[in-house]
């Protein structure tokens, strides 16, 4: 699960992961970011959105060379 893969040690701590679920309410949403997921896509899949989303993760991993910025909330997603 994101969360044991979070409280691990090493370069896999930071992997990214999306979560992709067909739940779109806010509070599963919520849910998938307290279980320490990086950023959520809705099915159906919006294949450009989820090509974006994996993209920025990326970039981010890359510029800091650490872990992905982990502030965003159920309402910025």
């Amino acid at each position: 699960t994101t969360r044991r893969l979070r409280a691990t040690e090493g370069v896999n701590r930071y992997v990214p992961v999306i979560a992709v679920t067909a739940n779109a309410m806010s509070r599963d949403i919520e849910r998938c970011f307290d279980a320490g997921m990086d950023d959520h896509v809705k099915k159906p899949i919006d294949r450009p959105l989820l090509l974006a989303k994996i993209k920025r993760l990326l970039a981010l991993r890359i510029d800091r060379n650490a872990a992905p910025d982990t502030s965003f909330t159920a309402a910025s997603a």
